[in-house]
């Protein structure tokens, strides 16, 4: 069984938290600003120990040290590519081992995510009644499962399956070894399709990148539409965002971008802030002394 070592689980990893956390004012090193959706007036400070991290996201029985190892080394090869961001100078593209590093990173988080989690419980809503309905309708199995004494002969065929479910530790719930084998899967084909992809990084000039719960952003240039939550998948998407950093944007492209090294001015920032603040599930983060406060109050509000 799996040690309490593995029990906290960043959806959003800390190296990136981090990247929010230099305050220029000297005041609450080592914190994130934060607002959410449920509180826009209210700004509060986050730490990245604890922030935007489950309990047994991979429960203990189902190995998550397996998965741990699987996803680790994007991990690790994402802080020599946070190096080569802070360190690049003119236009030209990152390199090529920044460039790979950054797309596993970016598949990473699109698949270990808050929205993830909630698109496994809302599946399982669709398919645990029909699935018990199944069982329930077994009458050779109901027969066997009466037989055993072990159930209040009162319960009806449909409840006597729900207590055995309850009993068993299904392969389908939430941490469970199906679950955490399912995110491998996805993140490996999310691998193999962002490697073909194209990395563009904008460089924010004058003004600073939030980072939202989910920070991988879909777009579809045909349809104009924002956001796997508003059906733009990772397999449909044109450009695919994500924010790596308060002053650096990194994308993906199914063309080669003009400008591999972008630098952008404080009006598009300000609409690519709004963007990343319509694709977060609860709460937008952001760096003291950004000033970023009443921008991501009213982009939340709405």
């Amino acid at each position: 069984m799996a040690t309490n070592a593995y029990k906290n689980q960043h959806l959003v990893t800390r190296s990136l938290q981090r990247r929010w956390t230099n305050d220029d004012t000297g005041a609450s090193p080592g914190r994130l600003v934060c607002v959410t959706r449920s509180d826009v007036t209210s700004v509060s400070l986050a730490s990245p120990k604890r922030n935007l991290a489950e309990d047994w996201f991979i429960g203990q029985k189902a190995d998550p040290e397996r998965y741990e190892k699987s996803w680790g080394d994007a991990e690790s090869a994402m802080a020599l590519a946070y190096v080569a961001l802070d360190a690049h100078r003119g236009d030209d593209p990152v390199d090529d081992a920044a460039s790979d590093a950054i797309k596993d990173f970016m598949a990473l988080h699109a698949v270990r995510s808050k929205l993830t989690k909630l698109q496994w419980v809302h599946g399982l809503a669709t398919v645990d009644p029909k699935r018990k309905a199944a069982l329930a309708a077994d009458s050779d199995l109901v027969d066997r499962l009466r037989a055993t004494g072990e159930f209040e002969t009162s319960l009806t065929d449909g409840q006597l399956i729900d207590e055995v479910v309850a009993r068993l530790d299904d392969p389908l719930a939430i941490g469970g070894k199906g679950f955490g084998d399912t995110l491998l899967e996805v993140w490996t084909g999310l691998k193999r399709r962002f490697g073909a992809m194209y990395v563009e990084i904008a460089e924010s000039v004058g003004s600073e990148f939030v980072l939202p719960d989910f920070p991988v952003v879909t777009f579809n240039a045909e349809t104009g539409a924002v956001g796997i939550q508003n059906g733009v998948g990772l397999d449909c998407a044109d450009t695919i965002v994500m924010p790596v950093g308060p002053r650096h944007v990194a994308s993906l492209t199914t063309q080669p971008p003009e400008l591999p090294w972008d630098r952008i001015d404080v009006g598009r920032t300000a609409l690519l802030n709004t963007t990343l603040c319509e694709a977060a599930v609860e709460a937008v983060y952001f760096r003291p002394g950004s000033g970023l406060d009443a921008t991501v109050q009213a982009s939340l509000a709405v």
